[in-house]
């Protein structure tokens, strides 16, 4: 039996006691329940796919499988702690970034720049827009 609960990521902490860091520590928008403790956190193995999450995406958590742990046993499974369905385009999206920024860092021919629109439409409707533009100059 799975009980998957929804949280979002508030901040990202890698251990600070080694620069080869073991483990990931997120802070989190509500509580998990690990073996009769509750906490707004949880610690992750430092590796894929935990390592490249980051601060605003959503991630499902299996309180199920947490109530049988402990809070300082690092959590190595995706069967256990999984990336939301939510923020499967954002960690896409920001892959996609990344890989144009260091294009224009290699390439000085290329440019990257966030672009914003406000306005209103005839009907009056407001709306804003927000990406980036790239290309070559």
């Amino acid at each position: 039996m799975t009980n998957w609960r929804t949280y979002t990521i508030q901040n990202k902490e890698l251990n600070s006691m080694s620069s080869n860091s073991e483990w990931v520590m997120f802070y989190l928008d509500g509580y998990v329940n690990f073996n009769g403790e509750t906490t707004d956190f949880i610690y992750c193995k430092n590796q894929s796919p935990f390592n490249s999450w980051d601060v605003g995406y959503q991630i499902e958590i299996d309180n199920d499988r947490t109530k049988v742990r402990g809070r300082t046993q690092d959590i190595d499974s995706t069967t256990i702690v999984r990336l939301s369905s939510n923020s499967l385009s954002l960690a896409r999206d920001n892959n996609m970034l990344n890989e144009m920024r260091r294009t224009v860092e290699r390439d000085k021919n290329m440019y990257l720049e966030f672009i914003e629109e406000n306005g209103v439409k005839p009907d009056g409707t407001v709306y804003r827009m927000q990406g980036w533009r790239y290309g070559r100059k």
